[in-house]
């Protein structure tokens, strides 16, 4: 059974949606790899990628540097690699002064950074910035959690025959509670997204549910964190997919050191970072200015080519207009409607499909105001 998990797949096929300056063609779901998974042999591949993936996601893997070496990988390998890339989500990625996701702040895996962070910061100080006992018990729950995930992911990857990714060092930045807590809460949306992403790829029930219970795991730890921080909990009606290189491309630039041995045969890239800047709350309708300090060459050209953001929704990607202010390296973007949230934008050279062909630069994170124009500071 061949199955293509590329963005632009037959569940939205020929359904374009209108908005006022944006449009939204194609879908988000799983990555371009096209895979082929008619043997039990090729489903045990998919099965080791994707918990590499997710492990991965909890604690960082040296594989992704030297992928990005890689210019070939067969059909086999390709299959190998994928709940690899559903394991890597889990494992972190750049923290932002919130509510951007800036790539020189903080970059992290779940597991570690709640460790370290529940080490770094005791009770008593969550009491000084008004959390009560109660929820400084509820982070550790929540980092006992994170750790079952990695021990279980590391479990699976031995039955497989594979070896476990070994721990990383990350570069911190975490100087307060409240940074802390805004980091914990984008770590857990991202990690919602990367898993949800990763789904189309599981063809197997059983794989699927064993992600499936992670997934909504994190998704209960990112309303809870949201929430404390009284943020909306569920500021829209759908998650939102992202695929392997977004996740990988947001992490990428806060490794520091990686273990010698460990796997190498993770088929995901960084696409340039990209950074988003604000006067004010950002809701639909407000501009958003979006900056990199190098683009993909690829999908952009220094000659008047229009680019556009891409702001991911669970239907499809969204394209705006993406002005450029004089510098070549900035451009001011509006929010669509649609999106609310933790939300993620990509700087494209297209806009009527998103590849990684077509990727200048991002994704970003972007907090926006709830729907109908609601903020999303609770009372």
């Amino acid at each position: 059974m061949l199955r293509d998990f590329g963005r632009n797949g037959s569940w939205t096929s020929g359904k374009i949606l209108d908005h006022t300056n944006a449009t939204i063609k194609g879908n988000h779901l799983g990555s371009p790899l096209r895979l082929l998974f008619s043997h039990s042999s090729s489903s045990r591949s998919l099965l080791t990628s994707i918990l590499y993936q997710s492990f991965i996601f909890h604690s960082y893997s040296h594989s992704f540097q030297l992928l990005l070496r890689e210019s070939k990988i067969d059909e086999h390998e390709s299959s190998h690699s994928i709940i690899a890339a559903l394991a890597t989500v889990a494992s972190g990625f750049a923290i932002p002064s919130f509510p951007f996701l800036s790539r020189r702040e903080v970059y992290t895996d779940e597991d570690k950074f709640y460790r370290e962070g529940l080490a770094n910061f005791s009770q008593q100080a969550f009491q000084d910035a008004v959390y009560g006992a109660t929820f400084y018990q509820n982070l550790q729950e929540i980092s006992r959690d994170e750790t079952t995930h990695v021990n279980f992911l590391t479990g699976a990857l031995q039955a497989l025959g594979k070896p476990a990714v070994k721990e990383c060092t990350y570069a911190f930045n975490i100087p307060n509670v409240q940074t802390f807590l805004a980091t914990a809460s984008i770590l857990e949306g991202v990690g919602v997204s990367a898993y949800l992403g990763a789904a189309g790829l599981i063809t197997s029930k059983a794989y699927l549910t064993a992600a499936g219970s992670i997934l909504t795991s994190e998704s209960r730890h990112n309303a809870y964190l949201r929430s404390v921080l009284r943020l909306r909990p569920y500021p829209q009606p759908f998650d939102v997919p992202i695929t392997f290189n977004e996740v990988y491309t947001m992490a990428y630039g806060f490794f520091t050191s990686f273990p010698a041995d460990n796997p190498t045969f993770l088929p995901v890239k960084a696409f340039p970072t990209l950074l988003a800047t604000s006067t004010g709350p950002i809701k639909t309708g407000s501009t958003v200015t979006l900056s990199t300090s190098k683009v993909n060459g690829m999908a952009y050209k220094i000659d008047g080519t229009p680019l556009y953001a891409a702001w991911i929704s669970a239907a499809g990607p969204i394209f705006v207009p993406a002005v450029p202010k004089g510098d070549m390296l900035s451009w001011d973007v509006t929010v669509p409607a649609g999106i609310h949230g933790q939300s993620y934008v990509i700087l494209t050279g297209c806009n009527d499909k998103l590849t990684d062909d077509t990727v200048t630069a991002g994704p970003t994170i972007v907090e926006v105001q709830g729907r109908d124009g609601a903020p999303n500071l609770l009372p």
